[in-house]
This record gives C-alpha cells, structure tokens and sequence, in this order.
C-alpha cells in the first residue's frame, strides 16, 4: 500500500509539473532568454511542490487505476495545456512589441536595432523599452500571483480528465488575438496618428516646394515631436496595458 502510495504521488507530481511547467515555458517574464534555464525549472518545480496539496484531489483520481498507455496521453494533454495557458499570456506582450516596433517605425527610430530582452530578437530600442517597461510593471503589480492563481483556477476550467481540446484551444487563441491586438492598438494609436498627420502635412509641404528636400529637413523635427509625445503618454500607455492585462487574468 505503501509503494502504491507513493507511486500515485509521484505520478500526480509529474502531471502537475507537466502543465506548469509547460506554461512558465512560455509565460512573460518568467520565460525569458536571460534568465537561466536552470532557475526556470527550479521556480517551475517549486510551484508545483506548493500547489500540490491543493491539486492532487482533482488530478489523482483521473489516473488511478487507469492503464499506461492513458497515463502517457494525459502527460501529453497537461502538457499541451500548460503550453497553451502560457501562450495566451504571452500574446499580449506578442502583441505590444508589434505594435512598438511599428511605432518605432512611425517616428523613424526602428534603426538601429538592438536584441530583446526577453527574445533573442534584433528589435528597436523604443519596442526594448516598452517590453522591458510592462515585463517589470506586471512583478511591480503583483500580477504574477494572478498568473499562478489562473494556474491553479484551470484545473477547474480545464479538467485533466476532458484531456487537450484543439478545437476550443484555437477558439481561445483566436479570442486572445484579437484581444490582444486591439489593446495594443488603443496604446499606440496616439503615436500612429501623429506620423500620419505629420507625414501628410510634410507631403503637402513638399508638393508646394519640390526645389527644398523637405524630408530631410523635417525628420529631426518629426523625431523630436515624437518623442516628446511618447514621453508625455507612457505611462498612460503602459497603464491601459496593464489593466488589460488585469482585465485578462482575473476574468479571463
């Protein structure tokens, strides 16, 4: 009795380990390439050790008494679950680094290009310091603890005995998207139509004076005007992003 016991436990341990795991691969903050991939796994160990007194009565009876073949087919479903959960996280921040680098284009400062610090990605210093900027506000909000607390709240939404759905998991990741990429466009809309009004008025110019390189002549300007926009509005920015952010983990 005693080593069926533990073999059980052990056993709940490993599809625990299986869904967080798979999410802190690609959750914001916690999946990032600087820091070691050792410290990950130890964080990702540490939560399941927690969260396993409170999530063994919902995963243990799924697996007992069930054949291996079921076993290996659940560590694939948490797996593919956690994964999932992780990358509906990330597709906000996905989402605002897109919109960053096309804001960075939009006041001419997508050159030159530095690597993320979050991927190892060339990207524009204005989308680095957005990223970093909302990676650093969701520690300094304690949103993390929301994240583990959805971890945990979707062991009730997601059984580990309805197993992977890919049918509603592309549905939610379609809902994400759009979510994702509308919020990220109501933070940089500001920024975005300042270069198109600026650019139509510097075309407008250069149309009634083609003998001066208007262009050329109105770039600092128009470098200068956008930053002093930006420097007014990040935090307002960063501020509808993270209560997206909020509106996310605690609903949805």
């Amino acid at each position: 009795m005693t080593s069926i016991a533990l073999s059980d436990a052990v056993i709940g341990a490993m599809l625990l380990m299986c869904r967080i795991g798979g999410c802190f691969m690609l959750m914001p903050g916690f999946s990032s390439a600087s820091i070691p991939v050792r410290i990950r796994l130890y964080v990702a160990f540490a939560v399941t050790l927690t969260l396993y007194p409170l999530l063994f009565s919902k995963v243990g009876p799924v697996f007992q008494g069930q054949p291996f073949s079921f076993l290996l087919l659940l560590l694939i479903s948490e797996t593919l679950s956690g994964i999932w959960i992780g990358f509906l996280a990330r597709l906000l921040f996905l989402a605002l680094e897109t919109l960053s680098v096309a804001i960075a284009m939009a006041l001419s400062l997508s050159s030159p290009a530095g690597i993320s610090f979050d991927q190892m990605e060339a990207l524009p210093p204005v989308s680095n310091i957005l990223g970093l900027t909302a990676a650093l506000l969701v520690f300094a909000a304690d949103l993390h603890w929301e994240l583990l607390r959805a971890i945990k709240a979707s062991y009730d939404n997601l059984p580990p005995g309805m197993l992977f759905q890919a049918r509603l998991s592309l549905v939610g990741i379609t809902d994400q998207l759009s979510y994702s990429f509308m919020l990220a466009l109501q933070i940089s809309a500001p920024v975005l139509i300042y270069s198109v009004i600026v650019n139509f008025t510097i075309g407008l110019v250069n149309k009634f004076t083609p003998q001066i390189q208007v262009y050329f002549i109105s770039l600092p300007f128009v470098i200068v005007g956008g930053l002093l926009l930006l420097y007014n509005l990040i935090q307002e920015m960063m501020s509808e992003f993270m209560k997206g952010v909020s509106r996310w983990v605690l609903f949805g």
